[in-house]
């Protein structure tokens, strides 16, 4: 190759690797911004304006104005499907708390908790994950607008659970479990925070949890207790759920996939047919990822330092998530109230919490 070639060739081949050595919105912003000094953004994964967000849990409550995670704190009680208005001081409504556990069933937060380090965490807008090394595990998430895949990888062989906790405030929740079907449905009635504080609202978060691999025991749980019937509702409990249990005979995953919906379980299943078709957990990361690129790259900054950017994209991707969908092809457009009177649902679907009309 001659000279003059030698040129043409670094003058098209030095731009590109400035292209590429370039840091990407996605990949610099951070999650965790904003997660301490009362800051109450939490890491958010799922589409942009997703209905339902996936959410590392460090508080086990809806109490008004705890945000699901801490940077501070330093034991995990699961992954929760979630709809806290990053940033704000409301509550969390219509959740539900998933967490894989290794060895001894243990059902209740405080019992079920695990520790620990920020520096095993992985947060992004469409994935998270954090090792339990107490458990042998890799827990790792991703979500699409309602629904999401969580994915627990096992260094040893074992007995393993999946425990669902449907977060029902007021003791007025729903849970059932088929061993069968290895599948965990239930509701978690939304109840109002300021007028009427602690009446119902007409609506409640529903779910459907599928297990891929076959459980060999299941049952439902109130607090500490484990029991035996596969339905539990409107108990006394402070913290009540529903298991699945199996044994591994060797190292590998489990695959856990959820679908959410405001307006009934019909729905939820659904939406998650529509969102997951098939056990494909990188799938529905790339189709997020892919999502979140689209968004973040309408901005272009020029200038700043590295910091100032990260602050930039990272206050742009928590504002994706102030408003929530509205709208699905998978729901009805009206719901049955206690007294039988057909409604349109409503919820707080923004950080003013407006009671907006849903179909989801």
């Amino acid at each position: 190759m001659n000279l003059p070639q030698r040129i043409c060739l670094l003058s098209l081949v030095l731009p590109l690797c400035g292209i590429l050595g370039a840091q990407s919105p996605y990949s610099l912003l951070d999650p965790h911004i904003g997660t301490a000094n009362e800051g109450q953004t939490v890491p958010l994964v799922g589409e942009p304006y997703a209905m339902t967000n996936w959410v590392p849990e460090t508080r086990s409550t809806e109490d008004k104005c705890i945000a699901p995670y801490y940077f501070a704190d330093t034991r995990l009680t699961g992954i929760r499907a979630s709809h806290w208005m990053t940033g704000s001081c409301t509550q969390d409504y219509g959740s539900v708390t998933l967490m894989t556990t290794f060895g001894a069933l243990h059902t209740a937060p405080e019992s079920r908790a695990i520790t620990f380090q920020h520096s095993t965490e992985v947060a992004q807008p469409a994935f998270y994950s954090v090792q339990l090394p107490d458990d042998h595990e890799t827990v790792e998430l991703t979500g699409g607008i309602r629904a999401g895949i969580l994915r627990a990888r096992y260094t040893t062989a074992g007995d393993v659970n999946l425990i669902v906790e449907n977060n029902a405030r007021f003791h007025d929740g729903w849970v059932h479990v088929d061993i069968a079907r290895g599948e965990i449905t239930g509701y978690n009635p939304v109840h109002r925070i300021y007028q009427g504080n602690g009446k119902l609202t007409g609506f409640s978060g529903y779910f459907v949890v599928q297990l891929q691999q076959r459980a060999q025991s299941d049952g439902t749980w109130c607090d500490d207790r484990i029991l035996n019937a596969p339905e539990l509702k409107d108990s006394s409990c402070k913290h009540m759920g529903a298991y699945l249990r199996l044994h591994l005979s060797a190292p590998g995953d489990l695959l856990i996939r959820t679908g959410t919906s405001f307006t009934s379980l019909e729905a939820a299943r659904s939406n998650l047919r529509a969102e997951i078709p098939a056990w494909n957990f990188e799938a529905l990361r790339t189709k997020t990822t892919r999502t979140w690129n689209n968004v973040l790259n309408t901005v272009s900054l020029e200038g700043g330092s590295a910091a100032q950017r990260r602050t930039f994209y990272t206050a742009l991707y928590h504002s994706q998530a102030t408003e929530r969908s509205s709208t699905s092809p998978a729901s009805p457009t009206t719901t049955t109230s206690p007294s039988g009177t057909s409604i349109a649902p409503s919820f707080p679907c923004s950080r003013c919490s407006i009671l907006c009309a849903s179909s989801r």
